[in-house]
Formats: C-alpha cells, sequence, structure tokens
C-alpha cells in the first residue's frame, strides 16, 4: 500500500481561494481540512486545519525552525506495519523520540482532535460512487436501494426494506473518504432526505459521481464519523 502523501511546500503556486476550513489556501493539508469539517459537523465547533496542524506539532513534539512547516502537511493514510515502514525524508521529524508515523495518519490525528472513526464498507462505498457517477442529478438513497437489489446474486433474497436498512446502516451519516491514486480526503454525507453529499473542505467544492470517479477513481479510505462523544 502506498503510505505517504505528497508534501510540496507553501509557496503561492500551492495557494487555492481559502475556505472556512482552510484559510490559509494551502493544497496540501486536505486531510486536516477534512478533520475540520467533520468537526465543525458534529461539534458545532471549527477548529482551522491551520490550528489543527499546530495542535498536532505540538501533541508530537516537533518544534519549528524557521517559518517553514517541519512535517508536511499531507497527513499519512493508515496501513500495516506504518512504525516500520520507511519514512520519506520530509517526515523523517516523525522518527524515534517516542513518536512514528502511525501518530500522524488522519485517524490518529482525528482521534486526538475530540473524533471517533470506525471504518465503514468500502466495496459498498465504491459501488455507490460508480451508481453516482452512471447516474442522472437529483438521485437519492432509494434509489441506489433499488439498484442493489436488482443484482443477480440478491435476487428473491432480500425486501426492500432490509436492503435499504442495510444501506442506511452501513453508508448514512457523516464520513471521511479518501483516495491513495489521487492523495485527497473529503467529507460525504447524506441529508434526512436521502440526498448525497460529497464536500471538499480544502477547496470548498461538491463533488457529484462523475467528479469523484474522474479526479478520485477509488475510494481507498472510509472513515464514519461516530456522533456518540
Amino acid at each position: 500500500m502506498h503510505i505517504f502523501g505528497t508534501g510540496g511546500a507553501n509557496g503561492d503556486k500551492d495557494r487555492l481561494p481559502p475556505t472556512r476550513w482552510n484559510p490559509s489556501g494551502l493544497k496540501t493539508n486536505c486531510g486536516f481540512c477534512a478533520i475540520s469539517y467533520a468537526l465543525e459537523q458534529q461539534k458545532g465547533k471549527l477548529v482551522t486545519a491551520d490550528e489543527l496542524y499546530e495542535q498536532t506539532l505540538q501533541r508530537l513534539g516537533v518544534v519549528r525552525q524557521g517559518n517553514g512547516d517541519p512535517i508536511p502537511r499531507m497527513l499519512i493514510f493508515p496501513g500495516l506495519n506504518l512504525d516500520q515502514a520507511k519514512i520519506r525524508v520530509e517526515y523523517h521529524e516523525l522518527e524515534g523520540r517516542g513518536r512514528g508515523p502511525a501518530d500522524y495518519t488522519i485517524w490518529s490525528v482525528a482521534q486526538h482532535a475530540g473524533l471517533e472513526l470506525k471504518s465503514g464498507a468500502k466495496d459498498l462505498l465504491n459501488s455507490l460512487v460508480q451508481f453516482g457517477a452512471e447516474s442522472k442529478p437529483g438521485w437519492r438513497l432509494d434509489d441506489f436501494v433499488r439498484v442493489r437489489m436488482n443484482r443477480p446474486e440478491l435476487a428473491g433474497r432480500a425486501t426492500f426494506a432490509s436492503m435499504k436498512n442495510y444501506v442506511e446502516t452501513n453508508l448514512k451519516g457523516n464520513s471521511i473518504v479518501g483516495s491513495i491514486h489521487a492523495q485527497h480526503f473529503v467529507n460525504m454525507a447524506f441529508s434526512s432526505a436521502g440526498e448525497w453529499k460529497v464536500f471538499d473542505a480544502q477547496k470548498g467544492l461538491a463533488y457529484d459521481g462523475r467528479r469523484i470517479r474522474a479526479e478520485l477513481r477509488s475510494l481507498d479510505l472510509f472513515e464514519r464519523v461516530s456522533t456518540a462523544f
């Protein structure tokens, strides 16, 4: 598994129009932006990506030397044997002194920020993305449920009510999703009316299925944000 994201400098070429969650307009902090957005959704409290980054440096005991970032702002995708993995030179500050790359995954940073995460069903999520990419605008979660029921292996074996319960149980609520290919994290949710919303807090943009498929391809991380604190 590809573990580490791209680093990138913090010059003008790496700037985006600022958003509420990304006031500095960086292009390399999508994980912190996704956590910031999720925190505001769940707790009604805004902690920006910049603030989360500084809090993380403090937690890890990493001291700034000059104006540059001591660790890239691209959070690490969770994977096996992170502490034994070879750390890219940009992440060398994570080596030793009681810390390691596992302390800089989106899991670890989100949990220390106050979010409880639970891994979701990635196969179901990617099936949803494919459905969204092929569907006309305005579709609802019930439409996806009907398509799932028509799968040959499920024909005659599931009622609409049971399939809807399964899909809602595994997809509804707020989530952080990510793509290893694109090295990018975004937020996902369904409204009470079954409307799908995928939002990029770093860029301040909403995605539909076609855009997700084009930009992110497949989703390799699906972390559901618990509402119980």
